[in-house]
């Protein structure tokens, strides 16, 4: 139950043209730059790729190697699936 959350699409950040929103609030310029700078400094250090590629090999030697059932399979894509969700935001922050 820990895990459950209700988090919505109004909860995370949202980029509508140059403008952000977090939790449905329009961020100010200066906060709007800080997230962008963050997002750069987070896709350059060493172990944010680090910990990504645990993950995908983690989750690579779990979908290919270790599984056994279908749930297994299914962790493994999960994995990958965060990755890439992780990826896609830090990529569309650091570029704007």
């Amino acid at each position: 139950s820990h895990l459950f959350n209700g988090v919505t699409e109004r909860d995370v950040i949202q980029v509508v043209g140059k403008n952000m929103y977090y939790k449905n609030t329009l961020l100010t310029p200066q906060q709007r730059h800080g997230i962008i700078e963050e997002a750069k400094a987070i896709k350059s250090l060493a172990i944010w790729n680090i910990l990504l590629d645990e993950i995908k090999h983690a989750s690579n030697k779990k979908l290919y190697l270790n599984s056994t059932t279908t749930d297994d399979m299914f962790f493994g894509k999960a994995g990958l699936w965060i990755v890439d969700i992780l990826e896609k935001k830090i990529d569309t922050l650091s570029n704007m």
